[in-house]
């Protein structure tokens, strides 16, 4: 995003051999302390241009197991060093992912969530269970439902986001 002062991360850790292997919990992106920040300075050092920007938004976007490296990045305490200004949920609430990330630092900066998932799956009961204990106006939740598949959300995801309408 050069001309909106915004840089964006693509948080996708399942990766094309996820499929391929029959165990990939030991596989998990930013699964140590500060490492997720490492990981945006390192990016920062590699773009001179974003260095001359007077202020840059991070924006983060997670799709299916992308949850769990931002819980992990919120939980070892890289996500909320980097200050994002958006996060992005694309179909990636499984389990406590969602509570976890939020527990760990994402309830004490301003920081907008969009949460996509499908009706009717796992990963709505989270985020029912979210919703029971949040009422921040920064968060938006959005239910899919048929013709919506995983897949085609975490295909068209930026497309979705009110990202593009700021």
């Amino acid at each position: 995003f050069p001309s909106h002062d915004r840089s964006c991360t693509w948080i996708m850790p399942e990766l094309p051999w996820s499929a391929n292997v029959s165990n990939i919990e030991g596989r998990t992106a930013w699964a140590k302390p500060n490492s997720f920040k490492t990981f945006v300075d390192d990016a920062w050092t590699k773009v001179p241009q974003l260095q001359k920007k007077k202020k840059i938004r991070i924006v983060i976007a997670g799709h299916s197991r992308g949850g769990k490296a931002i819980a992990n990045a919120a939980k070892y305490g890289g996500l909320c060093k980097v200050n994002p200004e958006w996060i992005l949920w694309s179909d990636s609430t499984y389990g406590h992912w969602l509570e976890t990330a939020w527990q760990h630092c994402l309830k004490d900066i301003p920081v907008y969530m969009e949460i996509y998932f499908m009706a009717g799956t796992e990963t709505q009961a989270s985020v029912k269970r979210f919703e029971k204990n949040n009422s921040s106006l920064l968060v938006d939740i959005n239910p899919l439902r048929s013709p919506w598949y995983h897949g085609k959300i975490g295909n068209t995801i930026i497309q979705m986001s009110k990202l593009f309408n700021l």
